[in-house]
Formats: structure tokens, sequence, C-alpha cells
């Protein structure tokens, strides 16, 4: 069975799995997993190297703030990077930001492929968090808000 194949099997099984409301293919490669009414993951299978992209818009950042978010997300990136653990990304301008996830989906079994969008989501929220309450944060909040970022699974993330 081609690989493609494959994956489509999987994303026929995970909506059950993953308790999403709806499952909907776009195009041969690409799909929407929708939870409740505001939040989308967008996939995206890439034949040629058998893995796939998962993707979450997780807000804004202020032009006022965006050169300090964005130190923030360099240094972070670089401990990632020292880690060699780098999977996701964060990636925007202006007014919305995605939290990015590549991932190998070769031997992926539908339990293993269920964990992984369950904690790309659970990071989407932890994003989406930090983006919302940036703006107008004291010196003392934005430090916590960036070490809550610090302790997440670098396996998982890169920005």
């Amino acid at each position: 069975m081609e690989p493609l194949d494959k994956f489509k099997l999987l994303m026929g099984e995970i909506g059950d799995v993953i308790k999403a409301t709806s499952v909907t293919q776009f195009e041969d490669k690409h799909w929407a997993l929708e939870f409740g009414e505001e939040k989308l993951i967008w996939l995206s299978y890439h034949q040629e190297d058998d893995c796939f992209t998962l993707s979450i818009d997780v807000g804004a950042v202020q032009e006022k703030d965006k050169l300090e978010f964005l130190e923030f997300l360099l240094i972070f990136n670089a401990l990632g990077q020292t880690q060699r653990t780098l999977k996701t990304a964060l990636d925007g301008e202006g007014n919305n930001c995605l939290l990015l996830g590549d991932y190998t989906a070769s031997g992926l079994a539908l339990l293993n492929f269920a964990e992984i969008i369950v904690a790309f989501a659970e990071q989407s929220i932890h994003w989406s968090y930090l983006l919302k309450n940036w703006p107008g944060a004291s010196s003392e909040d934005k430090q916590k808000l960036l070490e809550n970022i610090s302790l997440m699974d670098h396996n998982l993330i890169r920005a």
C-alpha cells in the first residue's frame, strides 16, 4: 500500500480517537480538524518525504511588542537547535501567528498519531495565552510567561 493511502486510512479514523468535531479533506493531501467552534488544525501530507505538517492560528503580536517578542523567539529557537529537538515553529507577521509542526508519517500508528495531534493542540493553548497576555504585561509577568513557554517539551517546539 502506498504511503499516501496508509495516511488516508489514519485520517479516516483519527476524528473519533481525538474526539474532533469534524475532519474535512481538501484536495488530495490536506485536511482540517475542527475542535468545537473555534479551534481548527490544518494538516498537510507531503508524499515525497512521507511526513505531515500541522498548523494552527495562535493569535497576533502587536507591532509595538513585535521586536521584544521576536527576540524571545530567537533565544528559544537557539535553545531548541542546540538540543537538536526542533519539530515545530511559530511563524507569522502582523496579525496572525501560526504554530507549525512537522512530523514523520512512516510507521505511524493511530495512537501515536493521536498523541501528536493532542500534544500539538495543547502547545497551541500555551502559545495563544502567551500572545494574548504579552501586550500590557509587566516585565516580571513577561518573564514568567517566557519561563512557562521555555519549560515546554522541546521535542514538540521550535520557535
